[in-house]
């Protein structure tokens, strides 16, 4: 943050004016704050260390570090596994978030069943026509595009 002529303040005076830090900056600060969150939820409530996982992948993708929201995004889904069972949104979620790091990564062939697998849960927790199960099918679709195989795609949409 930059208050007045006091660059990078952390506590701004009441009526500064309040300028963003530059966003590589921000973006840095977010992925070293939930990494450390989700090292420190190693051994505490399973909920706790699902959502650690899930800040950590948005962070590290957010900042570029792909291979490092896929790490994220693993631990993410296996956790949601273990505590929530196979339909859960919350593993839907996951699923999804991992399949974005594979496709970031360029790892399409990896990506696509874990699309699949993101839609049907989503279906079956929330319903097919629930907005994030249609967000999870337009990501399929993509990916499938991007995969060559645009009538499966279009079969998506």
């Amino acid at each position: 943050l930059r208050v007045g002529s006091e660059p990078w303040s952390a506590r701004p005076q009441a009526g500064a004016h309040v300028q963003a830090a530059p966003s590589a900056w921000l973006r840095a600060g977010a992925v070293h704050g939930a990494r450390a969150l989700a090292s420190a939820a190693g051994g505490g409530d399973a909920h706790v260390q699902i959502r650690a996982a899930h800040e950590a992948t948005r962070a590290a993708m957010s900042g570029g570090d792909y291979a490092g929201a896929r790490a994220s995004a693993e631990r993410a889904v296996e956790l949601c596994r273990a505590e929530t069972g196979g339909r859960h949104p919350a593993l839907a979620s996951a699923l999804n978030n991992l399949a974005l790091a594979h496709k970031a990564l360029g790892e399409h062939t990896h990506a696509l069943p874990l699309y699949r697998e993101s839609v049907r849960v989503y279906a079956e927790s929330l319903g097919a026509h629930h907005a994030s199960s249609l967000t999870a099918r337009h990501n399929l679709a993509l990916a499938l595009r991007q995969a060559g195989q645009h009538a499966e795609a279009l079969a998506e949409l």
